[in-house]
């Protein structure tokens, strides 16, 4: 047997089902289990936690900051315009 590689996935979302959700637990049930080994980082239970750890992987459940970014007119001219 060869060594696992881990991926690891960083959901921010534990409250939202939504389609990142789906694909992941399609990825899961698919993937080659002998090849990889997945972790799952959620900020609180997720009503997919259950089904992640069904498919193997593990589930870790730590605070996640969400960084947003603000993509409004007058950032977009401020950040693009220091670009010469």
């Amino acid at each position: 047997m060869t060594d696992q590689l881990t991926v690891l996935v960083a959901n921010p979302f534990a409250h939202d089902v939504s389609g990142n959700d789906e694909v992941l637990v399609r990825l899961l049930s698919n993937v080659d289990k002998t090849r990889f080994k997945f972790v799952v980082v959620l900020p609180g239970e997720s009503p997919y936690a259950d089904t992640y750890r069904s498919q193997s992987a593990t589930v870790e459940i730590m605070p996640i900051s969400i960084i947003k970014r603000d993509l409004s007119p007058a950032f977009i001219l401020r950040y693009f315009g220091g670009f010469r």
